[in-house]
């Protein structure tokens, strides 16, 4: 009985977050629309005192929408991962989705991606391409400000499990953060850099959801590399590294 009050209000708990993050959104707009119209209202008359108080409301509306989003993913992690439909999945192509959406920040950014083989796992796919979609966004934010971005993804392989090794040569972290990272909110790099602290949570939610583990390795100033696990099925997709960056397809 007690297990399954329980149950019950986890599962409340998680449709309110879902719900709550939607309708959040409503009164954010509003404010930006109106905001835009004072703005538009007042003309030549708006000081530039109240044109800078204009910017930071448009700043935290813009930060608090990111925030609700990452919420969202967060909320639909823990309730997808309890009714999602697993199957084989080339991991290449909800990397290939992943980079897609973020084709125009890397092209920007003249990052490169170096893939190499990728095997065939038990998973769902629109969950798996999230969690490259968080890796390839927490590596551009945490880019390195002296060198070309590199991004290189590969596979390695035991008995049961597939595993999935995504590094990068960003500013990385002191190794004894390695856990951290992964928490809520959690962000070792303060305002500077853009976030909301959920996006490797998210990744670690999804991972644990699908019966593998997520670990991160790291040296300050040296990159990063994120290692996650997941059953695999034996086979490989097509054998090949190839660049993908400055414009080229990945």
């Amino acid at each position: 009985m007690a297990n399954a009050n329980l149950l019950r209000a986890n599962r409340e708990l998680e449709e309110l977050t879902y719900v709550a993050s939607h309708d959040f959104r409503e009164p954010l707009r509003m404010i930006n629309i109106y905001t835009e119209l004072l703005m538009q209202e007042c003309g030549q008359k708006l000081s530039q005192e109240a044109s800078e108080f204009a910017g930071y409301i448009h700043y935290s509306v813009e930060r608090m929408e990111h925030l609700i989003q990452d919420v969202l993913q967060y909320s639909q992690a823990i309730h997808d991962g309890r009714q999602q439909q697993l199957g084989p999945v080339p991991v290449r192509r909800p990397l290939d989705s992943a980079i897609g959406i973020f084709r125009a920040s890397l092209d920007s950014a003249a990052a490169e991606i170096e893939i190499g083989d990728l095997p065939v796992v038990h998973a769902e796919e629109s969950q798996l391409s999230l969690v490259f979609q968080n890796l390839l966004s927490n590596s551009l934010k945490y880019a390195h400000p002296e060198r070309t971005s590199r991004i290189r993804i590969w596979s390695t392989e035991s008995p049961d499990f597939q595993t999935i090794h995504f590094a990068d040569n960003g500013i990385g972290f002191e190794p004894e953060f390695s856990e951290r990272i992964f928490g809520l909110f959690k962000r070792l790099h303060g305002r500077e850099v853009p976030g909301t602290g959920l996006g490797l949570a998210i990744c670690r939610r999804i991972i644990e959801a699908h019966g593998g583990q997520i670990r991160a390795e790291g040296e300050s100033q040296q990159g990063a590399t994120f290692i996650f696990s997941l059953k695999g099925l034996g086979d490989h997709g097509p054998g090949y590294a190839d660049i993908a960056g400055r414009g080229q397809s990945g």
